[in-house]
């Protein structure tokens, strides 16, 4: 049979639609595939979400009368829609059909108005694959069922979790198993269906033949507090931060998945950045890099979102060290905490109108600011788990211990400060345990101002409900629900401290420093930047004197909001990041 051949679309505002011929379950595909101008007012369609998969694994199917392949995944995805659609056509968008992936320049144009095609859709399909364990149909079930259950009980968040453990029989145990196995399903891992769904009218979950509202999903998820871990506002680098350990097809996609959400716009109304597949991931960070700093709404934070994956990274001369990767990289699957965010009234380096930079055409970032003081120590890479009010996260050697994390951690500062500082300069813990805290929980990465008093309070919260714990079931019961309520604060607070290290400075403050932060880099304060900085000074007799690298991001007490602005504004001077 004759292979299929795409016509070239009339215009950049034009998408293909689908047409799905009606047929038995085991008849071939057949389908129709038609231009038309991509509007609201726009006939219906449904559009699929769905994972390619293997891209070698290929199905013919009957394309306007004529032969074309489509990856397994997408055929059976077909196969199910058109089986719940017995004896009409359906009207469908899928990316692999409705783009030309061989045109890079019609994908570069179509890529950049998926989010609209998604946005306009009458409905979105979910198509998490084959039911080949039998168990969907059961497990869509139980999902209905858990919010049946969580919409009579108003439950608070965690309930879901005391449920399951607890007041459930085995048997809606063994099905939680089931509901972990969605979870697992390839779709959930890949980049592209953040924005596909967030920007549908209606979705609905396919799995084999069974099938459910998306909303059912998200419903069980937000009652049982998933969704109100550090909730963020109006950044773009949040966003694609979310997609940053997810997988693409194309690394680019790490970005350019992203395009058609709202804060993809610049000051102007215009996109960040337009989608160009010729162009190599490291030449689309700079771009996206220079962007995000020309962007007012971003400026402050574009360099708080660096985080280098290897110690090589910092000094590699082959990539700037300013510029964020953006890409499927080392996360372990955990969310990851940037000390500056936007509305949480950090502004180290004063507001963003005091910025001023320049890219010059070694890619290095030329920058006005200050530096302060170097490091002389830093600690091993703190785990969050370590700080766990669950003694079973923490390492082994703590699980040993009869002490807490917090008070070895103290121990450790404390000899590195005497060591450092001279034996004149000892650690006093009623003078230096404030700093020593509130550097932990990065002074509650909040727009709010914790008092001392309130402070103490909590820290003391958490230090009496692990103690209880360690002492059993008579211990929990002598800690107050107050105490519980603080304790799980301060624990969700040392959050900040996973993959960073712990620093003192050569004038004996403290610091949170990037996890490959080493002793002689240097802190900075930059002009417009909402953070300071760890700089580790360039080979002068290489790039010259005046450049360094960025280390990272941190957490320096005393700094973050603005303490050491009239000293800025006095002593700053050119910096150069390459």
């Amino acid at each position: 049979m004759e292979a299929y051949e795409y016509e070239a679309l009339p215009g950049e505002n034009y998408i293909r639609i689908i047409k799905l011929l009606p047929g038995a379950s085991e008849d071939v595909i057949q389908c129709n595939l038609t231009a038309e101008l991509r509007h609201p007012d726009q006939k219906p369609y449904n559009a699929i979400s769905y994972v390619w998969g293997e891209k070698s694994a290929l199905v013919e199917i009957i394309c306007c009368g004529k032969s074309m392949h489509i990856t397994t995944n997408l055929h059976d995805a077909l196969r199910a829609i058109r089986a719940k659609n017995p004896g009409v056509s359906v009207r469908l968008w899928a990316d692999a059909m409705s783009i030309k992936q061989t045109d890079t320049e019609e994908k570069n144009h179509q890529i950049k108005g998926m989010g609209i095609v998604y946005q306009n859709a009458a409905q979105v399909h979910i198509w998490l694959g084959l039911d080949e364990d039998s168990i969907a149909q059961e497990t869509f079930k139980l999902i209905q069922g858990l919010n049946e259950i969580l919409f009579h009980h108003k439950s608070p968040p965690n309930y879901l979790s005391w449920i399951l453990l607890r007041h459930l029989t085995y048997d809606y145990q063994h099905r939680g198993l089931k509901l972990a196995a969605v979870m697992r399903l390839p779709w959930f891992s890949r980049v592209w269906v953040i924005q596909e769904v967030a920007l549908s009218r209606r979705a609905q979950l396919h799995w084999g033949s069974a099938s459910m509202d998306f909303a059912d999903l998200i419903e069980l998820a937000y009652k049982n507090g998933l969704s109100k871990h550090d909730a963020k506002s109006g950044l773009f680098l949040d966003i694609i931060l979310i997609g940053k350990s997810l997988k693409a097809s194309e690394v680019q996609d790490h970005i350019y998945a992203f395009l058609g959400n709202p804060l993809a716009l610049d000051d102007k109304g215009h996109l960040l950045i337009e989608p160009d597949y010729k162009k190599t991931i490291e030449e689309v960070n700079i771009e996206l890099a220079d962007a995000l700093l020309s962007c007012s709404r971003e400026a402050p934070y574009v360099l708080s979102f660096v985080q280098h994956n290897s110690a090589t990274d910092v000094n590699d001369n082959s990539f700037p060290s300013w510029v964020p990767r953006w890409g499927n990289v080392d996360t372990n699957g955990r969310s990851i905490f940037t000390i500056g965010n936007i509305g949480l009234e950090q502004c180290a380096g004063g507001g963003v109108e005091k910025l001023q930079y320049a890219i010059y055409d070694t890619k290095a970032l030329g920058a006005k600011g200050m530096l302060i003081e170097e490091l002389c120590w830093a600690s091993e890479t703190l785990a969050s788990d370590d700080f766990a009010l669950d003694s079973t996260r923490w390492k082994a050697s703590l699980q040993a211990s009869d002490r807490l994390y917090v008070e070895i951690l103290w121990d450790e500062v404390s000899l590195a400060f005497s060591q450092y500082m001279g034996p004149d300069r000892m650690l006093d813990r009623a003078r230096y345990s404030e700093d020593f805290t509130f550097t932990l929980v990065t002074g509650y990465r909040t727009k709010e101002v914790i008092s001392q008093k309130r402070h103490e309070g909590i820290i003391k919260a958490y230090c009496e409900v692990l103690q209880g714990k360690r002492k059993g079931p008579s211990g929990e019961h002598l800690v107050s629900k107050r105490q519980n309520e603080r304790a799980n604060r301060c624990e969700r607070q040392f959050h900040n401290c996973s993959n960073r290290r712990f620093g003192i400075t050569k004038s004996g403050g403290f610091a949170l420093v990037p996890r490959f932060a080493q002793a002689g880099d240097v802190c900075a304060i930059l002009c417009g930047m909402a953070t300071p900085f760890i700089l580790r000074r360039a080979d002068p007799q290489i790039h010259g004197e005046g450049h360094y690298h960025l280390v990272g991001e941190a957490y320096i007490h005393g700094a973050m909001r603005g303490e050491l602005a009239e000293k800025l504004d006095k002593d700053k001077v050119d910096l150069k990041l390459i």
